[in-house]
């Protein structure tokens, strides 16, 4: 059984990929994790396995939007948040019929029992390697029936690739 919400959803996501199609997405923002088979990253005898998710919207076409958190809201945070610090999106949640998408494990992946990192790579004007800046998630919003919403903060961290 469908919902007004589940029929919606694709409409949303379509919605959200018309600045990507008039070229108005400037960043690409991309999961990078990296799993170590031992108890912590780069233990003796461990191997590794690097997985990089694009996060796309639009039917899972275009780039999503990234924005500096705003003044405001780093006020509103209580110093949780800078003016320094990026939202990524919002993205629609996955549906029904979806292809391509994004779902909350791969914008979000859980923590496991392996050693991990998890650190999501942005590229784009303003950034200091070409390649992409890193960034850790220090917030999230999954609480709104269309969309995500990830702040991330840059990293001096790199990951082992």
């Amino acid at each position: 059984m469908s919902t007004l919400r589940d029929d919606l959803l694709d409409v949303a996501d379509d919605i959200r990929g018309i600045p990507g199609d008039l070229g108005l997405r400037l960043f690409s923002v991309s999961v990078v994790v990296v799993t170590w088979t031992g108890a912590r990253p780069n233990a003796p005898g461990s191997t590794k396995t690097v997985t990089v998710t694009p996060i796309k919207t639009g039917l899972g076409a275009f780039d999503v939007k990234v924005r500096n958190v705003s003044q405001r809201d780093a006020i509103a945070s209580g110093g949780l948040y800078t003016d320094q610090d990026l939202e990524i999106g919002p993205i629609t949640p996955p549906f029904v019929g979806l292809d391509e998408g994004n779902s909350l494990s791969e914008l979000d992946p859980p923590m496991a029992a392996t050693a991990r990192e998890i650190l999501y790579r942005i590229a784009g004007p303003g950034m200091n390697d070409p390649a992409g800046d890193y960034f850790e998630k220090i917030g999230q919003r999954a609480d709104r029936p269309f969309r995500y919403v990830l702040t991330v903060r840059k990293t001096a961290q790199r990951p082992n690739l």
